[in-house]
Formats: C-alpha cells, structure tokens, sequence
C-alpha cells in the first residue's frame, strides 16, 4: 500500500505532509580523535560517518573502565590480557570483553569481522603488546569501517 492511497478523515493527506512523513536520517557530528590532529580545521574538529564511527571505537577501545570520571562502565579491560599466555581462553575472554563494550557503548555498530594478534616482543623492547582489528559496520547508515588498535 503506497502513501498516496492513504486517507484520514475521508479526505487525502496533503502532499507537504506526505514528504515530512517520510522522515530522514539524522547525521550524527562528532570531535576528531585525538584533537589537534587536524590542524587545517582548527584544534576540535567535526567529523561524521566513518570517520566519527572509527574515532568512537579508537576511544572505546583505548580507554580502560573507570578511566572516564562521569562515565565509568566506558571502555575495555583488555590491558589485563597482555601478561597472559596467548591461548584460546584468554581470546574468548578478550573478545567478550570488547563485543560487550560495543554493544552497551556504541548500539549502532555491528561487529562483522574480530581479530587479535599477538606482535612480536623484539619491536616494544620486550614488552608484550597486541594488535586488535575490527570490521564494523555501521547499521543506521550501512557503512563499514575497519579499524585496528595496537595494545603495549
């Protein structure tokens, strides 16, 4: 059934509330992550899209819980890992962790494809570190994005 067959009270619905009864989509708008970076734009930079989607999962990612003072359930235990052996156990931990704090912080994204590696010690001086890399897919948009987080 199209909008235009619609009738309310016996009469048709005026074609200017047809067009705002469709509706958009709201463009979200976001600071660039880190400020400062973008130096043409001025120090807090707007970004939206992937941009702004990929800025969110930095920060969420990068931030440990109780880190943020007016918002600590933010962000992801994952540095308690790094000292841990590299095992399937410790992976189906790390994952949950981050998967969790996605879907509680950024309700929009979809997790399509999750990576963890362990990087070799030689490159931080001895000092375990590893590399966590995300596909995401923005579903109120139908962007992807993918990111990659490196731990130490």
């Amino acid at each position: 059934m199209s909008l235009e067959n619609l009738t309310t009270y016996g009469g048709t619905i005026h074609p200017k509330l047809l067009r705002s009864a469709k509706g958009s989509s709201e463009k979200r708008f976001g600071l660039n992550f880190p400020t400062g970076e973008d130096t043409t734009n001025g120090y807090f930079s707007k970004v939206s899209g992937n941009r702004l989607l990929m800025n969110n999962l930095k920060q969420l990612l990068l931030t440990e819980k109780g880190e943020r003072i007016m918002l600590p359930n933010y962000g992801v235990n994952i540095r308690r890992y790094l000292f841990d052996p590299f095992d399937e156990d410790t992976f189906l931990g790390m994952q949950e962790e981050v998967l969790e704090a996605i879907a509680i912080n950024l309700p929009t994204a979809r997790v399509v494809k999750f990576g963890i590696y362990g990087l070799d010690e030689a490159e931080l001086y001895g000092s375990p570190q590893m590399r966590i890399s995300l596909t995401v897919q923005d579903v109120s948009v139908d962007e992807t994005v993918e990111v990659e987080v490196t731990l130490k």
